[in-house]
C-alpha cells in the first residue's frame, strides 16, 4: 500500500490495490505511528518503516503459532488429546505433544530474537578518534 498526497491538502491519496481513495489522515498521527514522511515535489509520500513491518511480520508469523502450538502441545503432553474418524477412534500419543512444545519453543525463541536485534540501538561508530601507531 502506497500513500502519495499534497503536501498542503489534509486529505491524502490513498493507492490500495489498484485503486485511488481520498482519506483524511493529519501527519503527526502518521509520524507518532512510525511512518517515514517525507515532502518531494509538493507531493507528501508516505511509506512504513521496514523495522515496524518486520516486526509486525514476526509476531504474527512466528509468536502467534508459538504460543498456539506450546498450549495444544501442553494439551497433548498429558495424555488429553483424543482424535476420532470413520475407522478408529483413540489417544494422540504424548511424545506428539512434547515434540510440538520443542516448536513452539524454538518460533518464540525466534521472536525474541528478533525483537532484540530489532529494538535494541546500534552503537554509533566514532570517526573522530585517531588511529594508534602500528608497533
Amino acid at each position: 500500500m502506497g500513500l502519495i498526497g499534497i503536501a498542503d491538502s489534509p486529505m491524502l491519496l490513498v493507492f490500495v490495490g489498484s485503486e485511488w481513495t481520498e482519506q483524511d489522515i493529519p501527519l503527526p498521527d502518521l509520524e507518532s505511528r512510525g511512518a517515514l514522511v517525507t515532502k518531494q515535489f509538493s507531493f507528501l509520500e508516505v511509506k512504513l518503516n521496514n523495522k515496524t513491518t518486520g516486526i509486525i511480520a514476526t509476531v504474527v508469523l512466528c509468536g502467534c503459532p508459538g504460543l498456539f502450538l506450546c498450549l495444544f502441545g501442553a494439551i497433548l503432553a498429558i495424555g488429553r488429546g483424543t482424535f476420532s474418524g470413520p475407522f478408529s477412534n483413540g489417544k494422540i500419543h504424548p511424545v506428539i505433544g512434547l515434540s510440538l512444545m520443542c516448536l513452539a519453543i524454538i518460533l518464540i525463541a525466534i521472536l525474541i530474537v528478533v525483537g532484540f536485534f530489532s529494538l535494541r540501538d546500534k552503537p554509533v561508530a566514532r570517526n573522530n578518534e585517531p588511529i594508534p601507531p602500528a608497533s
